[in-house]
C-alpha cells in the first residue's frame, strides 16, 4: 500500500506542494461531489486556509497534506481549528527539509545545502499547545489505519518516512 491508497477518496482535500501534495493532485482518487484544492505549484502555507474555506462552507470533515515547511506557514490557522474545533485531518510530512526542492537540487547538482534544511520546532508539542490530538506515523497501513478511525475534530498526523518522489 502507498500513502496515496491510504488516504482514499476524501470528499473534501487540499495541499501545499509537496511530493505527497503533487502527487495527491495527480493521483488522488476522487468521487462526486468532492472537493481538490491545490495551491499551485511551489506555493506553500496555503492548505490548511483552503481546508478551513471548504469546511465551513460545506460543514464536512477535510483532509490535508502539508509539509513541515508549510505547516509552519499556517500557525494562525492551527488556533482557528483548534478554537472552532473544525474537523480538519492534517497529514504532516515530518522530512525537516523543504523536501521537493531538495530532491530537485540533488538532481541537478550544486545547490544541495542552500537553505532546504529545516529546523523543525517539536510538533507533537505544537499540537498540544493548541489542544489538537496528535498521531505519529510511519507506514501507509499506519496512515490508513488513523485516518479510518474518524476526524470530527481538529487532529494532526505525523508522517515520518523516507519519502519517494512517487508517493
Amino acid at each position: 500500500m502507498r500513502y496515496l491508497d491510504a488516504m482514499g477518496a476524501p470528499e473534501l482535500f487540499a495541499a501545499d506542494m509537496s511530493k505527497a501534495g503533487f502527487w495527491a493532485m495527480k493521483f488522488l482518487a476522487a468521487r462526486s461531489p468532492s472537493v481538490q484544492a491545490f495551491s499551485s505549484y511551489l506555493a506553500m502555507g496555503t492548505a490548511l486556509p483552503m481546508a478551513i474555506g471548504m469546511t465551513v462552507a460545506r460543514r464536512r470533515p477535510a483532509l490535508i497534506v502539508v509539509g513541515d515547511g508549510g505547516l509552519q506557514m499556517s500557525l494562525a490557522e492551527l488556533a482557528t481549528i483548534a478554537e472552532q474545533r473544525l474537523p480538519v485531518s492534517l497529514v504532516v510530512l515530518v522530512d525537516g527539509a523543504y523536501g521537493m526542492l531538495r530532491d530537485n537540487s540533488l538532481a541537478v547538482g550544486g545547490s544541495e545545502d542552500l537553505g532546504l534544511t529545516l529546523w523543525n520546532p517539536d510538533l507533537a508539542g505544537l499540537a498540544d499547545s493548541f489542544g489538537i490530538p496528535h498521531t505519529a506515523v510511519h507506514s501507509p497501513d499506519g496512515l490508513a489505519s488513523i485516518l479510518h478511525s474518524g476526524g470530527d475534530e481538529p487532529r494532526m498526523i505525523l508522517v515520518s518516512d523516507t519519502f519517494p518522489r512517487n508517493w
